[in-house]
């Protein structure tokens, strides 16, 4: 009797902790709108001036625990330092392939001691240096985690930082690798070392890609694998957590689940809001915007793979008649999803990016505090790119001239 009571109360136990692992934590139906607005610090960026006020597309930035800003000027291949008043302090790196110099420098990391961590996409590694601009060392990515992808780093405090990769695409001997199968985009912890050590935390499933073969000059063919883009379609996000957790978005509801550092699913937060159908008004509006941006031409350089290496070309504007082609080969998906995007900060507070309730309106925000906590929703603001830890914020914009400048704000108390 006593030994069946014994296995109950373990199967009991396992019972419980199977249910708390996927247990879902309920945040508010209705929005908490906070209204008070970051406040203007300090701006940088001008026409004509400074070297170091002539900025040609700020690809990423970070601030370090005294507030200064690192800026990641990817068009003239240099991080940029301000400190918390907006003055200039010094700039390091330059074009080029030694130690300290940028091929293709495509994202930025202060590291938690103080150090700064650049992705060069070129050496397929992160350069790091000091504080102060000393190079130090080149921390190579491995290659069996894939291309690595800008713009979804972290920082985290045990020193190591926590990115995501594009699959890997490999040539074969008879031609382009077999592209039939879903590709896997992993999320992965990297130890900032002469040696790495990586680990996977998550993995996401992408869709086959889409190759298209063209005829090159002199009669030579050209395979191109690119994952189709269906606009509006859910793209899956992921924002890392202080301790080493990790938050997941990939379904077209309000559910962001919470995975711990082993990457075990740890719980779900929700809020009851639905998908709406994407509508032909929300079309048009996509091409309108399409066309826009395609017209203008894209900005800085287009880096590409080549024999195992990447390398920069001048990006040019399309023409006319292909513009209008690729607009008419928009495809969309049926449903607008709840959540565009997830992003956290160094205080653990995660942001996240809601699509638009209406056909060009706002897109709201979610703030959401350690401990689950719904802080409220803000809207008028896009993402920043960048916070630091007392709560300034670091936003690239352009004015009506298309001069390009960097905004840093006080974040409202309210917002904590």
């Amino acid at each position: 009797m006593l030994r069946a009571t014994a296995i109950g109360t373990a199967l009991l136990a396992l019972l419980t902790a199977a249910v708390d692992a996927q247990r879902r934590v309920e945040l508010p139906a209705r929005d908490a709108v906070l209204r008070t607005q970051p406040a203007p610090v300090w701006t940088v960026g001008a026409d004509e001036g400074e070297s170091w006020e002539m900025l040609s597309n700020v690809v990423a930035m970070g601030f370090d625990r005294t507030d200064q800003l690192f800026v990641l000027d990817q068009g003239n291949h240099r991080v940029l330092v301000f400190d918390a008043r907006g003055r200039f302090v010094r700039q390091f790196g330059k074009q080029g392939g030694g130690p300290g110099e940028f091929q293709a420098p495509m994202g930025l990391l202060v590291l938690n001691d103080g150090r700064v961590a650049v992705l060069d996409l070129g050496k397929r590694a992160w350069s790091v240096f000091t504080a102060t601009g000393t190079h130090q060392t080149d921390v190579f990515i491995p290659e069996e985690l894939g291309f690595p992808r800008p713009g979804e780093a972290y920082a985290l405090p045990d020193g190591s930082i926590m990115a995501r990769s594009m699959p890997a695409l490999r040539m074969t001997a008879g031609g382009p690798p077999d592209l039939s199968a879903a590709q896997k985009s992993p999320v992965y912890r990297l130890t900032m070392t002469d040696r790495p050590a990586a680990s996977t935390v998550y993995e996401f499933t992408l869709p086959p890609p889409t190759v298209r073969t063209q005829s090159g000059g002199g009669g030579q063919r050209m395979v191109m694998a690119m994952v189709s883009s269906t606009v509006f379609e859910k793209q899956p996000s992921y924002a890392a957590l202080p301790d080493g957790g990790v938050a997941i978005s990939t379904t077209n509801d309000y559910a962001i689940e919470i995975r711990d550092a082993r990457g075990a699913a740890s719980r779900t937060l929700t809020r009851p809001l639905q998908p709406r159908r994407v509508t032909r008004q929300d079309q048009e509006l996509a091409r309108e915007e399409r066309r826009r941006q395609m017209e203008a031409g894209p900005r800085g350089a287009v880096f590409m793979s080549s024999g195992g290496g990447v390398r920069s070309t001048q990006a040019s504007a399309m023409p006319a008649a292909q513009v209008e082609e690729q607009i008419r080969n928009m495809t969309f998906a049926e449903q607008m999803p709840v959540i565009e995007r997830i992003w956290s900060d160094p205080t653990g507070r995660l942001w996240v990016q809601r699509s638009s309730r209406e056909a060009g309106g706002a897109t709201p925000i979610d703030l959401i505090a350690p401990g689950d906590r719904y802080v409220g929703t803000v809207s008028g603001v896009r993402l920043p790119s960048a916070v630091s830890p007392s709560g300034l914020a670091a936003w690239v914009e352009r004015d009506a001239l298309d001069i390009e400048r960097i905004v840093v704000r006080r974040l409202p108390v309210d917002w904590k």
